[in-house]
């Protein structure tokens, strides 16, 4: 006689974990956009960025990493920087990229005109591993 609970939450189980993994197959990647950005500030050797994004199809997204692509007659790759900026489903987010220094090392380096590409990847905010990513260019 005691074997029907047990049977009954074995079900429950086996139920729950079936809407769990229904959820993620069914759940699409974020579709993060960059709308916007300004130079707030390019003078002599820093710069200070804002730089907007929208979520186009309204799933929790987070910015989790970012590298800036120097291109004259040159090419310079910077290191990768980490975030963890979240951007909502409903509304645009913001990131101020603050004091990006050495900028007139790197235009002897790469020659001028130069531009400075930032590229954007992150992730679904649900932990499903559902990755997106975006770039905008920026001359200094």
């Amino acid at each position: 006689m005691q074997k029907k609970p047990l049977i009954g939450l074995a079900l429950a189980v086996a139920i729950i974990t079936m809407v769990i993994l229904g959820c993620s197959a069914v759940t699409p990647a974020p579709e993060v956009e960059i709308i916007g950005v300004s130079p707030v500030g390019v003078s002599g050797d820093s710069a200070t960025i804002t730089v907007t994004f929208a979520n186009r199809n309204k799933v929790d997204a987070i910015i989790t990493t970012q590298q800036n692509t120097y291109m004259g007659t040159d090419t310079i790759k910077s290191a990768l920087m980490h975030y963890s900026l979240f951007v909502n489903a409903n509304t645009d987010s913001t990131l101020l990229i603050i004091s990006m220094g050495g900028l007139n090392a790197i235009r002897s380096s790469v020659g001028s005109p130069a531009t400075m590409w930032l590229k954007f990847w992150g992730e679904d905010a649900y932990g499903y591993n559902k990755t997106f990513e975006d770039s905008v260019s920026v001359l200094f």
